[in-house]
C-alpha cells in the first residue's frame, strides 16, 4: 500500500487504487483505467465561478431593465409634448 492517494473520477473519493494487471482499480466504487493511459482528467470548478456568473447575468438584466425604463419615460415625455403643443 505505498501507492499515494488519488481522487476516483466516478466516486470523487480519495482512495489508493489497487493495481491488478496493467489496470487499476478504485476499491470504492470499481472504477478502473489502464496503466499505460492516464486516468480521465476531472474538471472541477470553483464555487464562486458560478456565483461570479450568476450576478453578471443579473447585473446585465438589470441594465437592460435600466435601459427599457428610459426609453419608456422618454417616449412618455415626447407624448406628453405632442399632446400639450396640440392645445395651443
Amino acid at each position: 500500500m505505498n501507492e499515494p492517494r488519488a481522487i476516483c473520477p466516478q466516486c470523487q473519493k480519495a482512495v489508493r487504487f489497487i493495481t491488478v494487471a496493467e489496470f487499476r482499480r478504485c476499491p470504492e466504487c470499481g472504477f478502473q483505467y489502464r496503466l499505460s493511459e492516464p486516468p480521465p482528467v476531472l474538471e472541477i470548478r470553483p464555487a464562486s465561478e458560478g456565483v461570479r456568473n450568476f450576478f453578471k447575468y443579473l447585473f446585465y438584466v438589470l441594465l437592460i431593465m435600466a435601459a427599457l425604463v428610459v426609453v419608456g419615460a422618454a417616449v412618455f415625455f415626447a407624448g406628453c409634448a405632442i399632446i400639450a403643443s396640440g392645445f395651443h
